[in-house]
């Protein structure tokens, strides 16, 4: 599997941040043709040129994935062009929104992988990048580039909340329910308790699915898995 000391979690009040277990040992990684296969997914094609509209869809094509995430990690882009020159994956286009991008976003493309990167305040859209921290900007890598590896053709949208806390990564998820549908990846966590009942509504958006982490610590649970 990969390795799990990368994932993030959120203390156990909801006043708590979230912090990325990253670790600082080389690891060794398996490719994506390695995890499609674990998966029982198709395998890449030499050229997403000429796919018929049944195979683009395999790859993601005409989706949106939301990744949700804290901070900033100001190289993304560049680690994802990187990421694709490793392993022979689809290039992607990049842009990013500001205060006043229209919501919800156009539908995404059917033929060609997309990364938009937003930064929220609140469910709102904000043009102020937040901080970076070298812990979230490895999680905010790993989760792009093997989000990408799993739906080459998917549009990628990144969603950087200005920090931590629950109140501001639940924040960032109502602002991917305002952008359409599509897959939430959300890689933070926390010990659920009677304050979680009032964040439930959030994952409730229509069209849309949640993927949440699980924790780093064997059988335990985390919320909102």
């Amino acid at each position: 599997t990969l390795d799990d000391s990368r994932r993030a979690h959120a203390l156990s009040s909801g006043a708590g941040e979230a912090q990325p277990l990253a670790a600082t040992t080389t690891v060794t990684t398996y490719t994506p043709a390695q995890i499609r296969a674990a998966y029982g997914l198709p395998a890449l094609p030499a050229s997403t040129t000429g796919l018929t509209a049944a195979q683009a869809a395999q790859l993601g094509a005409g989706q949106t994935i939301y990744i949700v995430n804290a901070r900033h990690n100001p190289n993304v882009v560049a680690e994802l062009a990187a990421f694709n020159a490793k392993f022979g994956l689809p290039t992607c286009s990049s842009r990013t929104l500001t205060a006043s991008s229209a919501l919800p976003l156009a539908a995404a493309s059917s033929s060609g992988c997309e990364l938009v990167v937003a930064y929220s305040a609140g469910n709102a859209l904000s043009s102020t990048a937040p901080a970076y921290d070298s812990g979230w900007a490895t999680e905010i890598a790993l989760d792009v580039q093997w989000a990408h590896a799993t739906a080459p053709l998917a549009r990628l949208v990144l969603i950087e909340a200005p920090d931590a806390g629950v109140a501001s990564l639940t924040g960032a998820v109502s602002l991917a329910n305002r952008m359409g549908a599509g897959v939430v990846s959300m890689s933070f966590g926390a010990n659920e308790g009677s304050w979680t009942a009032s964040y439930d509504s959030v994952f409730s958006g229509a069209g849309m699915s949640y993927v949440a982490a699980t924790g780093d610590n064997g059988a335990a649970v985390s919320w909102p898995s």
